[in-house]
Formats: structure tokens, C-alpha cells, sequence
């Protein structure tokens, strides 16, 4: 049976989960208005990654950044973008060092997932001080 639903399945469908913290959020925020999986997106990643301050100081840090906003931009600079306000400049070497190839994860800024994932992993490699403004 296990096989059957196995065949039937579409196959970017079982790759959508791949890596942790795959939940739902397009729909949620751009179509309803709701940042609840955003902020259940943070929290996966803490648990994940183990920040300085928890998910409650991680949550602080996204509200104070964007507003929990995954496309929100700060033209300053070179420009600073996503929900934890990544410098855009170094954006594209973070993404492809601390987002596994192996998951089927946007490489965008502009994915709350994936800025989310790359921050915290920063946050938990060497604390807040990228965000202290808001930390």
C-alpha cells in the first residue's frame, strides 16, 4: 500500500519537505494576512539550531527587523532584505554555504524559510551581533 501511494505521489511534492522547517507560509501571509507560520517558521529553526536567547529573542529580532515581513527591503547601503534583513551583498555566498544542496529550499531572500534558516544558523554560530540593533 505503502508503495502504491509512493508511485502515485508527485515527485516535487516529497521533495518540498526536504531539510527542516518545511511549513507552509505563502498562502498564510501573502493571501491572509497572517504571520503565524512565520513565526512557527522561526521557532522550528531555533529548535533546530539553538540561538542565543531562544526563540523568543529570535522572534524579537524578525519583528524588530521586518515586521515579519518576507519581502521587506532596506535600500540603505547595498540593500538589506527578507524577513531577518540579510545584506543583500553577502546573501548569495550565505545561501549556498549554509543551505544544503541536498534541500529542495529557494535560494531567495525573498523565502521566509530560507532567511530565516540562514539567520539563525548565523545567530547560533556567532550571536545577535549582525542584528544588534535589534537584538
Amino acid at each position: 500500500m505503502v508503495l502504491i501511494a509512493s508511485l502515485l505521489m508527485n515527485p516535487f511534492q516529497a521533495q518540498a519537505d526536504e531539510g527542516p522547517c518545511a511549513i507552509p507560509w505563502r498562502v498564510a501571509y501573502y493571501q491572509q494576512g497572517r504571520t503565524a507560520p512565520l513565526r512557527k517558521l522561526v521557532r522550528c529553526a531555533e529548535r533546530h539550531w539553538d540561538a542565543p536567547g531562544g526563540a523568543r529573542k529570535a522572534l524579537s529580532v524578525v519583528a524588530c527587523e521586518s515586521g515579519f515581513r518576507p519581502d521587506a527591503y532596506n535600500p540603505a547601503g547595498l540593500g538589506y532584505g527578507g524577513l531577518m534583513q540579510h545584506s543583500l551583498r553577502y546573501w548569495p555566498a550565505r545561501a549556498e554555504n549554509l543551505l544544503p544542496k541536498r534541500w529542495d529550499i529557494s535560494r531567495s531572500w525573498r523565502s521566509a524559510r530560507a532567511n530565516i534558516i540562514v539567520g539563525i544558523k548565523i545567530a547560533h554560530s556567532q550571536g545577535w551581533g549582525p542584528w544588534a540593533g535589534c537584538a
